[in-house]
This record gives C-alpha cells, sequence and structure tokens, in this order.
C-alpha cells in the first residue's frame, strides 16, 4: 500500500524484455528490500534485484498493456514512493498501485499559482471518478476538481511540480490512472444492492430541430405524453430546440458531457430538395449520433426522419400505430433499463 506522496524521481536505466532496472538515489535503493514492493509512476512493482544506485523489477504484460510503464523508454523519468508502513503518516489517501487504465492530457491551463490538469479518460473508468474526491495519476495523490463522462480535472501546486514527473507533463502524454479504493468498493457495494434505475430518478434530454416544426413538434408530443404514462414527470424531461439537424449532435454531446441525463432522443425532418444534400445531413446526423452514444455511454435515440415528401414525415409523427415519437420514448426508457441491469 502507498499513500501517494511522491518523495523522489528516478529514471529508467534498462530494459531487457520484461525486466527494467530503475536507477534512483541510493538512499532510496537501500531502503528498498528483495521481495518488497514498489510504486513507479503509480505502478506496484517487487523488486527482484538491486545494485549501487538502481533496483529491478518485472513487467507482467497486463501492466504493460494497461499502463505507460509498457511504452517507456531508457532515460524517461518515473515518480517513486516506499511503501507506507504502519507509522507512515497518510497524508495523501490509499493508494494501491493497481493501475485501472491510462488517461490522456488534453489541456494544461495556469491558474494563480497552480497548474490545471484537464485529463480524458474511457467513460467506463470516468464513472468512478467522484468530485473533490482522491485520484492517483502516475502515483501522485490528488484531488478531482471536476469530474464529467469524459474525464476529470486536477489541480497542481508548485511543490508537487517540482519534485514530480509533472512538471514536464503537456498535451497529449498518457499518465496512469488509479481512481480511489474507498469509493469504488462503496460503489461495488451499492451497485449490487441496487436493481433497475427508479423512475423518478430518471433524466431524459431531448433535443428537437427547428426546421420542419409541425414534424418535431408532433413527434414531442407523443413522446412526452407516452413517457408521462409510464410516470416520468415534467420536471424529469429536458427540451433542448436547435436551428436545424445538422445541429444536433453538437448539443447531444454537451448533454451527454454534463451526465446529467440517462438518454437522450433526437427529433427533426431532412426534407428532400433538388439536390442529394440532404442524404449527408441524414448520415452526418445519424453518425454524430452513435458517437455520442458511444463516448459517453449514454442512449442516443435518433428519430430524425429523412423524408422525400414532408407529408410523409407528418404521418409518421401524427399517426397511432407505429408513431415514431412513442417508439423513441418506449426505446428509451428500454435502453435506460438495460443498462441499468448490465
Amino acid at each position: 500500500m502507498f499513500t501517494g506522496i511522491i518523495t523522489e524521481t528516478g529514471t529508467l536505466e534498462s530494459r531487457a524484455r520484461s525486466r527494467v532496472a530503475i536507477r534512483a538515489s541510493r538512499r532510496f535503493v537501500h531502503a528498498l528490500t528483495i521481495g518488497a514492493s514498489v510504486s513507479v509512476s503509480g505502478v506496484c512493482l517487487t523488486v527482484v534485484e538491486k545494485g549501487k544506485g538502481s533496483f529491478f523489477a518485472d513487467i507482467m504484460p497486463e501492466t504493460a498493456r494497461r499502463s505507460t510503464l509498457g511504452a517507456l523508454k531508457r532515460g524517461q523519468i518515473v515518480n517513486l514512493e516506499l511503501p507506507a508502513t504502519p507509522t507512515s503518516l497518510l497524508s495523501g489517501h490509499i493508494v494501491q498501485g493497481h493501475v485501472e487504465g491510462m488517461g490522456v492530457v488534453k489541456n494544461v491551463t495556469a491558474q494563480g499559482n497552480s497548474k490545471v490538469l484537464s485529463i480524458a479518460v474511457a467513460p467506463s473508468l470516468a464513472h468512478r471518478i467522484v468530485q473533490k474526491g482522491s485520484i492517483a495519476v502516475d502515483g501522485i495523490s490528488l484531488t478531482v476538481v471536476s469530474a464529467r463522462r469524459s474525464g476529470f480535472t486536477v489541480g497542481i501546486i508548485p511543490h508537487t511540480r517540482s519534485i514530480t514527473t509533472l512538471r514536464t507533463v503537456k498535451r497529449g502524454d498518457k499518465v496512469n490512472i488509479e481512481t480511489d479504493v474507498l469509493a469504488t468498493h462503496a460503489r461495488g457495494i451499492i451497485t449490487k444492492t441496487r436493481s433497475v434505475k427508479k423512475i423518478k430518478d430518471i433524466r431524459i434530454g431531448i433535443i428537437g430541430s427547428s426546421f420542419r416544426e409541425e414534424v418535431t413538434k408532433e413527434l414531442e408530443k407523443h413522446c412526452v405524453a407516452t413517457l408521462k404514462k409510464r410516470r416520468i414527470s415534467k420536471k424529469q424531461i429536458k427540451i433542448v430546440r436547435v436551428p436545424g439537424a445538422f445541429e444536433i449532435p453538437l448539443i447531444a454531446q454537451k448533454m451527454a458531457k454534463e451526465g446529467a441525463y440517462d438518454a437522450l432522443i433526437t427529433f427533426g425532418a431532412i426534407v428532400k430538395g433538388k439536390t442529394y444534400h440532404f442524404e449527408q445531413i441524414a448520415n452526418e446526423c445519424a453518425r454524430g449520433c452513435a458517437e455520442v452514444s458511444r463516448a459517453y455511454d449514454i442512449p442516443v435515440i435518433f428519430e430524425v426522419l429523412a423524408v422525400y415528401d414532408i407529408k410523409d414525415a407528418v404521418l409518421r409523427a401524427t399517426r397511432t400505430r407505429e408513431n415514431k415519437g412513442v417508439e423513441a420514448a418506449e426505446t428509451a426508457l428500454s435502453m435506460i433499463r438495460i443498462l441499468s441491469d448490465i
């Protein structure tokens, strides 16, 4: 176990297949024992050999795949930490050295005397990150400033920058991520005892195109009516209007990033004119919504009707059977239930 308080940095001295040699201060190496654990940029490794100014450790394929150690090059700097003892000051947080995945630095901005790092991670990892909670980035214990579906931000004080690898971090760099073990276990317990998400907690966003508003309004009307029949109240539904279908994916992405919605439903009509321009718009709109759905693990129900005749769009929006507004509502609720079950 570690605390995420980095005491010094070292460098990769050599690499032979799965074994790495890390050069560090003699004081640090002297404190290590064969078979003991050591944190190298947040990854818990076992010391298998020692030299005067270096130590050796083996890296398994899983470790190489899941962390930055797999691409570590000779001379690169790494953060080092000795394992905690019963008398250690827990001035950071409990860090196991079990890296869960890598993040990508998207931005580094100055804020007073500190730096704010914006780090993108996979949605499967992002949902474990808690705002104002703890997180280990390359083994460094940090506090999460903000958390969202696509990643998180952390603040770096001058002292932390000066003694860790974060002094040289830049946009595009990959970093090792370990979420707070206590928050992870708590989430696991809650998940095991929780069944399908409660109706009263569901939030649905509806994005409609103002172009061919007579179609959009009808689709929205039938959708909302269906949701109300399923006991979804008006305050649980957010309706946003955009100028045209082409703008829908941008707003869908913005709403998905907020992490406040369980599903998004898109409505509109694209009618063929004298050119094939409508096909391009329809394809880009559909693809954009699909990308948002996959990137943020949120159902995006696509009911933007691409038709040759506006009468056909109106019919599909108003008819009693196979109504696209009704279908959208039912599909959204089904997907919320399925994802909740999984």
